[in-house]
């Protein structure tokens, strides 16, 4: 299995100020190749997205929201954008507080949607929680519904 063509494209156009004609021709050849998702996978890339912090600020807790240079990754091969990412998170803090649950320590799949309907799945992970604020870090994101992941918690927020 490859990478689809629009995928591919989208990377390389991350990558383009971050290297030489010659070194992206080669990452690019990488990538049509049948290796393409396996370097993924190895995160072979990942050096070349660094992390994102954002603040997310919700009622009177604040979070701070961690996008993992493998995640930033993902989000580039399938062209989500950050403020996706965090408005998702957002609703799904914004949910927890209305329902009155309690968040712990953990993995979470949140799953809503997204610019013409599309459906995301954003996999965090709770970190921290304090009286009003928490840490968190996003380890992928994808297009789609995992159905459930085992050991985490599946939230959809819309």
């Amino acid at each position: 299995m490859t990478l689809r063509d629009d995928e591919v494209k989208r990377l390389i156009a991350h990558l383009r100020s971050l290297m030489t004609e010659d070194e992206l021709k080669a990452i690019e050849d990488q990538l049509r190749s049948d290796e393409g998702p396996k370097r993924l996978s190895r995160g072979d890339l990942d050096d070349f997205f660094p992390q994102l912090t954002f603040d997310v600020r919700v009622g009177t807790e604040t979070w701070v929201l961690r996008i993992i240079p493998h995640a930033r990754m993902r989000m580039a091969q399938r062209g989500v954008k950050a403020e996706e990412v965090t408005r998702l998170f957002e609703q799904f803090i914004q949910v927890y507080q209305q329902i009155g649950e309690v968040l712990t320590l953990g993995r979470y799949e949140i799953t809503g949607r997204v610019r013409r309907g599309k459906r995301l799945t954003v996999r965090a992970d709770i970190d921290e929680i304090e009286t009003a604020t928490g840490k968190a870090h996003v380890v992928t994101v994808y297009f789609g519904s995992s159905g459930g992941a085992e050991s985490v918690v599946n939230v959809d927020v819309g």
